[in-house]
Formats: structure tokens, C-alpha cells, sequence
């Protein structure tokens, strides 16, 4: 991969809390927002039934997995983290025609 590209880490710090950094492609730190860790209740449930299905491997529908990656899209991305990424992305892909590599940092 080209050394020319932002980062945006993804960090799930506690159960509750999802902590960012975005970096630059000179490696200079452009913030660390944080949002809720959404990861509980229905969405929680939900995505532990999407799980079990790819496990016994019932997952065969490309509407399936598309639907278990929103998901966890959703169990990461508050709304204001959310609008955070997207404001980098179009930034490096759209405005500076650059890559954005996306790094998930679970720590159990």
C-alpha cells in the first residue's frame, strides 16, 4: 500500500465509549473524536443473530452480510462519529484523490 494515505484507528475503549485518531498521510495526529459504543440492546442482538448465522455458516445472502456489516457500522459510528469519518473521507478520497485505511483496534 502507498505510504500516501490518512488513517482513521478505530479504538473500542470500554463498553461504552469509541475512541478515533485520524492521521494524516505525514503522520501528524488530526484529532481523536469519540462517540457511543452502540453495541448493546437490539443492535447488540441483532448483530449476535447475524454472527451465529455465518458461524454455522447459514449466511449465503450478499443482503445478509451487507446487512450485518451496517450493523456493526452502526455499533461503531455514533451519528456525530459518524459525520467525523465522513467529513475524512470525502476529504483524502474526494478533495485530495488520496487513500483512507481504516484500522479496528479491539483490545479484550
Amino acid at each position: 500500500m502507498s505510504d500516501v494515505y490518512y488513517t482513521y484507528r478505530i479504538q473500542i475503549a470500554n463498553l461504552d465509549r469509541v475512541q478515533a485518531n485520524k492521521i494524516n498521510p505525514q503522520k501528524q495526529n488530526l484529532g481523536q473524536p469519540s462517540g457511543v459504543f452502540g453495541y448493546k440492546d437490539a443492535l447488540k442482538d441483532q448483530i449476535d443473530a447475524y454472527v451465529a448465522q455465518a458461524q454455522t455458516q447459514e449466511m449465503r445472502d450478499d443482503e445478509q452480510v451487507k446487512a450485518l456489516g451496517e450493523a456493526l457500522f452502526n455499533a461503531l459510528f455514533d451519528p456525530v462519529l459518524r459525520q467525523d469519518f465522513v467529513s475524512l473521507y470525502n476529504q483524502a478520497v474526494h478533495t485530495e484523490d488520496k487513500l483512507l485505511r481504516i484500522e479496528l483496534d479491539v483490545d479484550e
